[in-house]
């Protein structure tokens, strides 16, 4: 279950949840996106469905889940991993704005408190919009 932000935060698009969203979930829960003791970072969360689907049917070693650095955007987000995956050691949700240095995400990718890398980088929602593309 994901929950959706307010009406007011409709023009960041955080309020949408994409086919390309469902689609890589179902990848996910068919193993099809192997997430099994992985490190996984969602850019352009939205509600963070693939997150949420990655911690619940993936096995993953953590999942961090990050969107445009709003407050409510991001509580939303909070709000859907801890309503789904009831274990907080596994999951972490940052707000990111692209084009920013990544070392804040980086950190929180590993357990050791310096810069760790991802293993899988889950990118569903951010396709759809090519005018943001550089």
């Amino acid at each position: 279950m994901v929950s959706n932000p307010p009406s007011q935060l409709t023009s960041l698009q955080a309020h949408h949840i994409w086919v390309s969203s469902i689609y890589m979930a179902d990848l996910i829960y068919a193993s099809e996106i192997d997430c099994h003791d992985r490190r996984i970072l969602e850019l352009g969360a939205g509600a963070g469905l693939s997150s949420v689907a990655a911690g619940m049917y993936g096995s993953p070693r953590r999942v961090v889940t990050s969107d445009w650095p709003d407050d409510q955007i991001l509580q939303i987000l909070n709000d859907n991993m801890a309503s789904n995956l009831p274990d907080h050691h596994l999951w972490h949700v940052s707000g990111h704005r692209w084009g920013t240095s990544p070392d804040e995400l980086l950190l929180k990718a590993g357990d050791t408190g310096k810069p760790s890398r991802f293993d899988i980088l889950l990118l569903a929602d951010v396709l759809w919009y090519t005018d943001s593309h550089e």
